[in-house]
């Protein structure tokens, strides 16, 4: 074989080989620590997306350890203006900030793999915002609330005055002095409003028909 023959084939293989070397080398792994019992995770959750924003010239795979608890607050989250239809009226909430767990913004190939954990949200909020992003992926997350803001109570038994009911964890309520029902999480509380039915195979959506009741 011609010397020119072998010194090209030597080139093509040294170059696959550094196109793939290179390849591997941007693709980043961020992981995030396994939580402290009871501690709020927000910030340590924001750092580690900060981090995976500011890649640029490659992927980047943001891990949570697998089967975790990870707290986060309101308190703690992302607050921007962001305005939502269907929820509340201007004259409810005159204030349109939203808070954000879990803020992607501006993000480009990045994957957020939980790997089983879960988000324990505290406050009401929403858990996941994703603004701007280019090829973003979030799976392998379970997300839950310690306080509800969606609360359930199930219906043990009425008569044409009374209805017995009971009030499905970690939904959170209490009752004034006048025998009235809130429900209540950390920084919340309303009361009536609209109410969700379920039975026999049906859902029917109505105003709450708890207004009618007091609570003994």
């Amino acid at each position: 074989m011609p010397q020119t023959a072998i010194i090209r084939r030597i080139t093509m293989a040294l170059a696959a080989l550094t196109i793939s070397a290179g390849a591997f080398a941007t693709h980043r792994i961020i992981e995030i620590p396994a939580p402290t019992p009871g501690a709020d995770m927000t910030g340590t959750i924001r750092q580690a997306l900060t981090d995976a924003g500011a890649v640029k010239d490659g992927k980047v795979t943001v891990v949570f350890q697998p089967g975790a608890v990870y707290n986060i607050s309101r308190s703690a989250a992302t607050a921007l203006v962001r305005h939502v239809s269907n929820t509340t009226t201007r004259g409810e909430n005159p204030d349109p900030t939203k808070h954000f767990g879990l803020w992607l913004h501006g993000m480009k190939n990045v994957t957020v793999d939980g790997r089983g954990a879960t988000l324990l949200t505290h406050g009401e909020m929403t858990a996941i915002g994703i603004d701007s992003c280019t090829n973003v992926t979030v799976t392998n997350l379970n997300i839950d609330a310690a306080d509800p803001s969606v609360p359930e109570m199930r219906v043990v038994s009425r008569t044409d005055s009374t209805l017995t009911t009971r009030v499905v964890p970690p939904s959170r309520y209490s009752i004034n002095p006048q025998g009235k029902l809130y429900w209540e999480g950390e920084g919340w509380q309303f009361t009536g409003g609209i109410a969700q039915l379920w039975g026999n195979g049906y859902t029917l959506r109505c105003p709450s028909p708890m207004d009618r009741y007091r609570y003994a």
